[in-house]
């Protein structure tokens, strides 16, 4: 059963003015696992813009929307072995994804030369 479905789009271009203001923004929205990953990357920004989607639409598939004690550093995406990208939740935001019991969380980010999207189902 799907219990919601979140997607988000973002100017790559947006987020290298984001990411040009200092590292406080950096590490406010990117954990340092990210951070890495990002900056290994061919078009960091880019990457960086997908990860950023993929919280936003994290958060819309949960149906709570950035609340509470949540920090967006809490939900980190990482990749496997093959490249596919998945969700290491952290702190409130994982109380709040467990909260919901037994549930799988799908990730699919993609971006072109000027913006970057995320789709998230979270299922039960």
């Amino acid at each position: 059963m799907i219990l919601g479905i979140g997607t988000d789009i973002i100017e790559i271009a947006r987020m290298e003015r984001s990411l040009s203001k200092g590292e406080a923004f950096k590490r406010l929205v990117f954990a340092s696992e990210e951070i890495s990953y990002c900056e290994a990357q061919g078009n960091s920004k880019a990457s960086y813009a997908g990860r950023f989607a993929a919280k936003e639409a994290f958060l819309k598939a949960l149906g709570t929307g950035w609340v509470g004690e949540m920090k967006l550093s809490d939900i980190v995406v990482l990749n496997n072995d093959e490249g596919k990208p998945y969700f290491n939740l952290k702190n409130e935001v994982k109380n709040e994804a467990e909260s919901r019991g037994d549930i799988s969380i799908h990730l699919s980010i993609s971006h072109s030369e000027i913006h970057a999207t995320a789709v998230v189902i979270i299922e039960k």
